[in-house]
């Protein structure tokens, strides 16, 4: 299998030596040191945006709760306020009646 050349006979590469090890462990902590340096600092900037937004539509909606309380409680005469009107109106349409059939004996007759 190994003479087509895709596979890689690894029984006749070299062993590690120690030095080898050391610059592995070399790039492993330079990648670590990257890692908390650099993309951490982003995530965490990142993430303080993302909260900070969360926190604004926290109180736009707290905002919003306060008003629709303040809307219902204001809401609450209406039905009595109605009330009143159809009184009103059924005071005015009397009298408009009564207008009307005064005008209506003042009038003339209509003529064809």
């Amino acid at each position: 299998m190994s003479g087509d050349g895709r596979y890689r006979d690894y029984r006749h590469s070299r062993p590690l030596t120690c030095a080898r090890r050391r610059e592995d462990m070399v790039l492993w902590w330079i990648g670590n040191a990257v890692l908390l340096f650099v993309v951490l600092p982003v995530v965490i900037a990142l993430l303080n945006r993302v909260l900070a937004a969360v926190e604004r539509i926290r109180w736009a909606a707290d905002d919003i709760l306060a008003g629709g309380v303040t809307l219902a409680g204001a809401l609450d005469p209406v039905p009595s306020m109605l009330a009143t009107t159809d009184a009103t109106v059924a005071q005015v349409s009397a009298g408009a009646v009564r207008y009307a059939g005064s005008v209506a004996v003042l009038l003339p007759p209509k003529e064809n």
